[in-house]
């Protein structure tokens, strides 16, 4: 396989994967209350007419000689990179936010996980308060991901209250790590 049916073939996952996605936001919009079905309808004809473009890019891709694969091959990047540019611009804050706490909360699994190892090549009597504080520190990890739970089924009316307190167990998270840090560090 050369470097062009190479490139064509990664380029066709990505407008499945990209279709796909608009596919979703299509269904989550039938079920969508009446504003928030407008947004996501919009955003789905927005990115779909981007989608059709960069599917159009490779067809000519594919159809065009070697002499101007290269200025095909930079349009049809330039195309993909529109359209996430364009997701992520479309992107409902609320949505953006949920996907913001979700990696938080797997860096602070990691970092605790991290953390535990540490505890266990402590002195005994050093484990044992490193390990109090990192079970409490694992419990407040695990209250924010069922605060952002509740967050995900709140209705709008809600949202922006829940969404204030899933910050703040973030912030006594992040306090408690500092703590942490500058006793054990």
């Amino acid at each position: 396989m050369g470097l062009k049916e190479a490139y064509q073939e990664k380029i066709e996952a990505e407008l499945q994967e990209w279709n796909a996605r608009i596919n979703e936001l299509k269904a989550r919009a039938a079920n969508a209350k009446a504003d928030a079905k407008i947004d996501l309808y919009n955003r789905t004809d927005i990115l779909r007419a981007k989608l059709e473009a960069a599917q159009a890019k490779l067809q000519e891709l594919k159809q065009g000689g070697a002499e101007k694969w290269d200025e095909i091959r930079l349009a049809l990047d330039k195309d993909l990179d529109y359209l996430k540019t364009t997701w992520e611009s479309t992107r409902p804050q609320r949505e953006h936010f949920q996907e913001q706490i979700e990696a938080q909360i797997k860096e602070w699994a990691t970092k605790i996980n991290e953390m535990t190892d540490k505890a266990q090549q402590a002195a005994a009597d050093i484990k044992a308060r490193m390990s109090k504080e990192i079970l409490e520190m694992r419990d407040l990890k695990d209250e924010v991901k069922r605060k952002l739970t509740d967050l995900k089924a709140a209705g709008d009316e809600k949202w922006e209250s829940m969404k204030a307190d899933t910050e703040r167990g973030l912030d006594d998270l992040k306090k408690r790590w500092d703590d942490f840090k500058a006793k054990y560090l």
